[in-house]
């Protein structure tokens, strides 16, 4: 999505891509962003979202969503970080 638009940077090219793969609209994609951050960016240090934060809370949240009853004993924060580097 980079590639096609070099002008979206940080957050407002996260909610552009949490609006393509999930067809939500800007302010329920905001509001991805919005608990994400919470999740991951507010403790125990200040610091800005990144990517993989992102990816973390959308896949852990699906994950749950889809597996109410289950739960899970994988740590899927491990998982997204084979897959997505922490500088992203």
């Amino acid at each position: 999505m980079h590639r096609e638009e070099p002008q979206l940077l940080g957050k407002t090219l996260y909610e552009q891509i949490v609006i393509r793969r999930s067809g939500l609209d800007v302010n329920a994609a905001a509001g991805v962003l919005r608990r994400a951050e919470q999740s991951f960016c507010e403790w125990p240090s200040d610091r800005d979202l990144k990517f993989r934060d992102l990816v973390r809370y959308i896949v852990i949240e699906e994950y749950l969503r889809s597996h109410a009853t289950v739960g899970t004993h994988t740590n899927l924060g491990r998982v997204v970080a084979r897959v997505i580097p922490d500088d992203l």
